[in-house]
């Protein structure tokens, strides 16, 4: 399985972002971001050393390398490393 995030920028139509709902929103300049060899050695460095999931070091890294506000994930357990963590619900203000 490959692993990879997607940075979206969000543009709200007349709300806030978490009192939107999915039809007031509009989604732009979609953008596949790649794991740098650096962000690599750091999440396993992480990993190892906390006993935690690369999987979610990695796309937190990542994100955050890349100037990400947030991450979206229903996984209630998902790293920290600095970002807002939402899930789906909280995100979608449902």
């Amino acid at each position: 399985m490959h692993s990879f995030l997607i940075k979206v920028e969000i543009h709200s139509l007349g709300c806030n972002l978490l009192g939107c709902n999915l039809k007031n929103i509009v989604f732009v300049d979609w953008e596949i971001l790649n794991f740098s060899k650096e962000i690599l050695f750091e999440g396993v460095e992480i990993a190892q050393g906390g006993n935690l999931d690369l999987e979610d070091i990695l796309q937190c890294l990542c994100a955050k390398q890349n100037g990400c506000t947030a991450i979206i994930t229903n996984d209630s357990k998902f790293f920290n490393c600095g970002l807002e963590i939402f899930s789906v619900e909280q995100f979608l203000g449902i």
